[in-house]
């Protein structure tokens, strides 16, 4: 699965840019900016190991982590937490999170954002991956089909998209919703 990660993207002697992207993109990167100019981070790597302090964001800060007692409850329980300002930042970039769109709209997002290719006439997101229908950008997604996700995986992304399904949903019902189909039973009533 391609997740966000933290890059820096070297532009010359002097302009080293960090960035959030999706893992996929760093390739694209690469080729837009050359070979070598783009470097992973990790949150632990704004760490200096030595002494424990933060080499690109100094110090520590209190985040405060609100949870709610109950829905209704009008008292609020709120805990502080001591946490280095790169953690905090790793949290709030949502570092690590996995890819869940839609492969056909994210290769366009990527055509929009990158642009053509400066030698060749074709994007850079083609010069990387290709055509979309040879599936190497797919690939490079890592991402499985519906019909590869467990049960659990399938009423994962469907509530998180927003789509209304049933415990007793079988696994074929489940791929059927997620394509936008609506069950065979449904469809005979």
């Amino acid at each position: 699965m391609s997740k966000r990660v933290l890059v820096v993207v070297s532009r010359g002697v002097t302009d080293a840019t960090p960035v959030v992207v999706w893992d996929h993109e760093v390739a694209i990167l690469d080729a837009v900016h050359g070979e070598g100019a783009v470097r992973r981070l990790q949150t632990k790597d704004l760490v200096d190991k030595r002494n424990q302090k933060s080499t690109v964001l100094p110090g520590t800060t209190q985040a405060v982590i609100q949870r709610d007692l109950a829905a209704d409850h009008p008292l609020k329980k709120v805990e502080l937490e001591t946490i280095s300002t790169a953690e905090l930042l790793g949290r709030h970039l949502k570092l690590g999170e996995e890819f869940e769109g839609e492969p056909h709209e994210e290769y366009q997002r990527l055509v929009d954002v990158y642009g053509a290719h400066k030698e060749y006439k074709l994007s850079n997101v083609e010069y990387v991956y290709g055509r979309f229908s040879e599936g190497r950008f797919v690939k490079s997604l890592a991402m499985k089909s519906p019909e590869e996700m467990s049960i659990g995986e399938l009423r994962a992304l469907l509530d998180k998209r927003g789509i209304d399904f049933e415990q007793k949903n079988t696994k074929n019902e489940l791929v059927e919703l997620l394509k936008g189909e609506q069950p065979e039973e449904e469809e005979a009533a």
